[in-house]
């Protein structure tokens, strides 16, 4: 759980590692990341005004699917995002309380958190991105996230 307790409780929502403004009613271009990547390392800012300005062609996904706040269900399928992105933002720290402008490189775990709260700010649900046809194929060009102690069932 990354979010302030009062808040979690105020806003009646589950604990996530993502919240775009637009998901509690605020029609603004900025969201929250508080997540771990798959080496334990901390990601916590705000992101104003996002724009990806460049994304790789190899993709990756979680094999347990993707989940959201705004979705209070499982849904199956897969999503398959840039395992690379560049980002220009005005960057949150919630430590100093500063606002600066930077661009910035995600991958993996990250990478897909961003492009999940971006997406929201854009529109578009994560259930928007899974195959209709086959929710669970896996192109050539995507790898899977693993997190330690997670082995592939190759």
């Amino acid at each position: 759980n990354g979010y302030n307790d009062e808040l979690v409780k105020e806003l009646e929502i589950r604990p996530g590692v993502g919240l775009a403004s637009v998901q509690i009613g605020v029609l603004k271009r900025i969201f929250v990341i508080y997540a771990y990547n798959e080496k334990g390392e901390l990601f916590h800012f705000g992101v104003v005004n996002p724009k990806i300005i460049s994304e790789s062609t190899e993709l990756t996904f979680l094999p347990t699917g993707e989940g959201c706040l705004s979705v209070d269900r499982d849904v199956e399928g897969l999503v398959h995002r840039p395992k690379r992105i560049t980002a220009k933002f005005h960057k949150y720290d919630f430590k100093t309380k500063k606002l600066e402008e930077v661009t910035m490189k995600f991958e993996n775990y990250i990478a897909i958190v961003f492009q999940h709260e971006y997406d929201h700010l854009n529109g578009i649900m994560f259930m928007d991105r899974i195959d209709k046809i086959n929710p669970f194929f896996v192109p050539e060009n995507s790898k899977p996230i693993l997190f330690a102690g997670e082995d592939t069932e190759e």
